[in-house]
């Protein structure tokens, strides 16, 4: 969603003036980006959403098997998608030139590194899993259940 909205603003700066006037979404990046309440009113909820999702696993971890089925579904189906439109409302300023604190945690030196260590644990995970359960004497079982 991030993507499209911004590969549209890139495509409607390049288009004509009545185009880029009479557009959606180059008239929804305005809003926010002009609009300094609302961008922070943006900024309040995105954590808030973010800290909700969070707060929402909780039960889930504690006490996984007496969780009703409606609520596992809920929070199955809904928990990614409310998560990630918590940090589009926070990130979504920072693509367009505002954020600045956005910005500058994106950017900081500490990402590239862990993409580092992540790509190596990705990478030598699988081949320590196997090694160390192809070489272990006993059988192991793994379960939630006491």
């Amino acid at each position: 969603m991030i993507a499209c909205t911004y590969n549209r603003y890139r495509f409607e700066k390049k288009a004509p003036a009545d185009l880029i006037t009479n557009s959606r979404s180059m008239k929804l990046v305005s809003v926010v980006l002009e609009n300094t309440k609302l961008r922070y009113f943006l900024y309040v909820v995105g954590l808030g959403i973010m800290t909700g999702m969070v707060c929402w696993l909780k039960p889930f971890i504690a006490d996984a098997p007496n969780q009703s089925k409606t609520n596992a579904v809920l929070f199955s189906t809904l928990s990614t998608p409310l998560f990630l439109l918590g940090y589009l409302m926070i990130a979504m300023p920072a693509f367009f030139g505002k954020a600045a604190l956005a910005r500058v945690f994106h950017s900081c030196g500490f990402w590239r590194t862990f993409s580092n260590i992540c790509l190596a644990m990705g990478l030598m995970g699988p081949l320590v899993a196997y090694w160390f359960f192809f070489n272990y004497s006993k059988q192991l079982d793994f379960t939630y259940m006491q």
